[in-house]
């Protein structure tokens, strides 16, 4: 989401240095929805924490995603947080780092003339948002989007990059 940067030809680069002090009080709240939710469970990354929800078994399980969203977005942090609810998990991570801010970064180091971005994430919005308007920007699947283009599912991007591959000629 935005927390590493990989150049050509050099190792992985951690973006995000701030302090992991936020994590302990987010887990608590998570772990507390988890007992109620069997099925629901914990994920710590690197440099976030998501709770799962997609074998939930509830009937209210979505009102209870949104309650968890809206509680975390209250609970007073050492850092800027970002909530982000996606497709059966709700996810936290520091907000100084997103896809858009590595997106201003690698494309404002110099000059390009062609640029696409293709994504299926509500984080890949940060990034569809920060890019140049003549970039091709394309959102994978349904839901409102800063996309310009649209695919309908990942097999049209395949489909897509192989004809790029085989009808675009070098310079």
């Amino acid at each position: 989401h935005g927390a590493f940067l990989k150049k050509p030809d050099q190792p992985w680069e951690r973006l995000d240095l701030s302090t992991h002090d936020w994590v302990a009080p987010i887990r608590t709240i998570m772990t507390g929805f988890v007992g109620r939710l069997p099925g629901s469970f914990i994920e710590e990354k690197e440099t976030a924490i998501a709770w799962h929800y997609r074998v939930a078994e509830a009937d209210d399980v979505e009102n209870q995603a949104v309650d968890l969203a809206a509680r975390l977005r209250r609970e007073p942090t050492p850092v800027p947080l970002t909530v982000i609810q996606g497709s059966k998990v709700v996810e936290v991570k520091p907000a100084l780092h997103s896809k858009g801010t590595v997106a201003l970064s690698v494309f404002g180091q110099k000059p390009y003339d062609f640029i696409v971005s293709i994504g299926d994430d509500t984080t890949d919005e940060d990034m569809f948002r920060q890019l140049p308007n003549w970039a091709y920007t394309m959102k994978v699947g349904a839901g409102i989007s800063f996309a310009r283009y649209r695919l309908a599912r990942q097999q049209d991007v395949e489909t897509l990059l192989q004809y790029m591959q085989e009808t675009l000629i070098d310079p």
